[in-house]
């Protein structure tokens, strides 16, 4: 009898808390507006932030037009999930 192949259980939070760790590292040089969007949408996931707080600095670096439409083209499926409070710290 063969065993059914099962993919590794998804820690969720920590894989996200990772990614966070990894992005900022790449902030390190300022003006990065994919790092800035990349983060923006990781916090929006991990629900740290909401997208109009997550996606300030981004905006602030005033992106080119295909950088704008790139991070709407990410955040736009999950406008259509319920929404939630960000998590307090």
């Amino acid at each position: 009898m063969r065993r059914r192949w099962r993919p590794a259980p998804l820690r969720l939070r920590h894989e996200l808390g990772q990614a966070l760790a990894d992005v900022d590292r790449h902030l390190a040089n300022k003006g990065n507006f994919w790092a800035e969007a990349d983060l923006a949408l990781l916090k929006v996931l991990q629900g740290s932030a909401d997208a109009r707080t997550a996606y300030a600095p981004f905006l602030a670096l005033s992106p080119p037009a295909f950088a704008f439409d790139s991070a709407l083209f990410a955040l736009r499926p999950l406008a259509s999930l319920p929404e939630r409070r960000p998590r307090r710290r």
